[in-house]
């Protein structure tokens, strides 16, 4: 265990030193980008790019520019949201990524719109669950698109959650890279965000034994690492999941293991 934590706190310590690299190949790059003007407009990208941070970023990363370069043109992501919920977002260019369109975009964005006119995003968040809940409340199911039901995948339904739980980690922590702008929620009950890269790592270190990237996973995975962290868990997110995203780990002896702070707890290594 304590070798373990070693080496977590080392990938840490790794990362930080690489943070604005690594950052321009991250999703927060965008909610970031308008902290310094305005809070708002920061919750609101927020939601966006979390949502749409899955698959590779060279695909999702360029559908994100375009959706805020359209945002920017009225005013930012809180106008324009609050255009969507007044009816004031129609039709324009193609917005597609993978199985959203633009009525997607909409659709969430009326959501969004509605809640900020109604008590703003931040309350609603008392926990992600009720967060998620009122948003999808507010949302013109009977207009949206074939998809966007799939913005509100739910813990209670046993999603891992990934992105909003990537989503919550952004506004909560207030360590680099995250925002540290919802001082409402505790960091110490924030979640893991598992996804492909993060369960990959985990396996790979003994932090889980389980397959499927689930929420069992994700509580299972937040416990061990509450170990190491009781009051900020979810800490190592960002330096696990740039293992695979930035430094390239596949699971298997490669160069991405050169200089990799996890090496000495990594089962393909020890014993080697």
């Amino acid at each position: 265990m304590a070798s373990l934590k070693r080496a977590l706190d080392a990938a840490c310590a790794q990362a930080a030193t690489l943070v604005d690299e690594q950052v321009a190949r991250d999703p927060v790059r965008f909610p970031k980008a308008y902290l310094p003007k305005s809070q708002g407009d920061a919750e609101i990208a927020g939601v966006f790019a979390a949502q749409l941070a899955f698959g590779r970023v060279d695909l999702f990363g360029p559908v994100l520019e375009r959706l805020f370069a359209e945002m920017d043109t009225v005013g930012g992501p809180r106008a324009w949201v609050a255009a969507c919920a007044e009816g004031g977002i129609g039709d324009g260019d193609p917005l597609v990524y993978r199985w959203f369109g633009r009525a997607d975009f909409i659709a969430l964005g009326v959501a969004l719109g509605r809640l900020q006119a109604a008590e703003g995003l931040g309350a609603a968040f008392t926990d992600m669950e009720s967060g998620i809940v009122r948003l999808h409340a507010l949302a013109p199911v009977d207009t949206a698109g074939k998809f966007f039901t799939t913005w509100f995948a739910r813990p209670s339904q046993g999603s891992a959650c990934k992105r909003w739980c990537m989503f919550l980690r952004w506004m909560v922590r207030q360590e680099a890279p995250d925002l540290g702008i919802w001082t409402h929620l505790d960091p110490a009950r924030l979640v893991m965000p598992v996804d492909t890269h993060v369960l990959r790592i985990a396996q790979l270190t003994g932090l889980t034994e389980r397959k499927a990237a689930n929420w069992k996973t994700a509580v299972e995975l937040t416990e061990r690492l509450r170990a190491f962290s009781p009051k900020d868990p979810v800490r190592y997110d960002f330096a696990l999941a740039h293992l695979g995203i930035s430094a390239g780990c596949t699971g298997d002896v490669s160069p991405a293991c050169e200089g990799c702070a996890m090496r000495r707890a990594c089962r393909v290594h020890v014993g080697r």
